[in-house]
């Protein structure tokens, strides 16, 4: 319980919480946070949707710990909006459905029916460990 109220201060930003600046704590993510330096990116890029992705997994029944009905929005809005190309065909289109469903359920669900099957493949990164079997049990289960 103790990790899951760390997270949610540190990496999973409410824009509220003023412990980073107003410039930052807009994008609603930490990507990685240093000593001294916290950092909008991830160890393998800097596109918005890699970094609300990397820190969107794994999701499992105890990411409802972590994952907010008020971050998830803003989090979602974010990834949406710049998910495209290898974002899709890698496999990361799929935590934006998964991210949906916390706040509409049905709009979470009709977005994972639209995923191309490719997605869940061992050769597709962000899907790559995440199937769609996990990805429907985690929608059907929002409450």
């Amino acid at each position: 319980k103790h990790t899951s109220i760390c997270i949610k201060h540190t990496q999973r930003v409410r824009y509220s919480a003023q412990i980073y600046p107003e410039e930052f704590a807009e994008h609603r993510t930490a990507g990685i946070i240093w000593s001294n330096l916290i950092q909008y990116q991830t160890w393998f890029g800097q596109l918005q949707w890699e970094v609300q992705g990397i820190q969107t997994l794994p999701v499992t029944p105890a990411s409802e710990f972590l994952l907010s009905k008020d971050w998830t929005p803003k989090a979602a809005s974010l990834f949406e909006t710049t998910c495209g190309g290898s974002c899709d065909t890698d496999g990361w289109i799929t935590f934006l459905c998964l991210l949906q469903a916390i706040t509409d359920k049905s709009k979470g669900w009709e977005c994972a029916m639209k995923l191309d099957p490719h997605v869940f493949a061992g050769e597709a990164a962000g899907g790559n460990g995440n199937s769609l079997t996990n990805t429907l049990y985690w929608i059907a289960t929002r409450p």
